[in-house]
């Protein structure tokens, strides 16, 4: 799986350096299944437009490159890495929400289960029910956010209440994942 490669527009080009959309992006592509492929410089957030502009040069000088993004990057794949459900686990698409530009999804079962959470919404915070009917979770079972350090707790096969800003996403885990992960 790709987002960006040699023969396409680069991935900040196409959203127009907007980092929340490149958030949500990559967490899309290191949580679905199959192997995420990354294409040199898109983890900087190098630029570039049609072939040849997409085969610019990496730029070794780090001033240049867009850390937060790396850093981002980073810690999505220590997650793929420390989850074994992210590379392995059998997928469900728990809610699509095409109006309101809401998806959820779950990988792995019972207690592998992890489930990922976007709003893609332009503005609107979002709170909302997921359901997991289908992933085996146990009732009462608790849930680590391990992006925004919350704990929800299954009720009636579904987590109540997550809640998301405008263009974010979130995983949730049926435990903490180590400090120098979740950071």
């Amino acid at each position: 799986n790709l987002l960006g490669s040699h023969d396409t527009v680069r991935l900040t080009r196409i959203a127009r350096g907007d980092l929340a959309t490149l958030r949500l992006l990559w967490l899309f592509l290191l949580t679905w299944p199959g192997a995420p492929c990354i294409y040199y410089g898109d983890e900087i957030g190098l630029d570039g437009g049609p072939d040849p502009d997409c085969r610019r040069c990496f730029p070794w000088d780090e001033r240049q490159w867009n850390l937060e993004l790396r850093g981002y990057i980073r810690r999505l794949v220590r997650l793929r890495r420390a989850l074994p459900a992210l590379r392995s686990g059998t997928t469900r698409i728990l809610l699509a929400h095409p109006r309101r530009n809401l998806l959820a999804y779950g990988r792995g079962e019972g207690s592998d289960t992890v489930v990922v959470v976007m709003n893609a919404c332009e503005d609107i915070v979002c709170t909302f029910d997921v359901p997991l009917s289908g992933m085996g979770v146990p009732e009462a079972s608790p849930m680590f956010d391990l992006m925004q350090g919350h704990w929800y707790v299954v009720r009636e096969q579904r987590l109540e209440g997550v809640c998301l800003p405008p263009r974010s996403a979130t995983l949730l885990a049926m435990r903490p994942v180590g400090e120098n992960v979740a950071a």
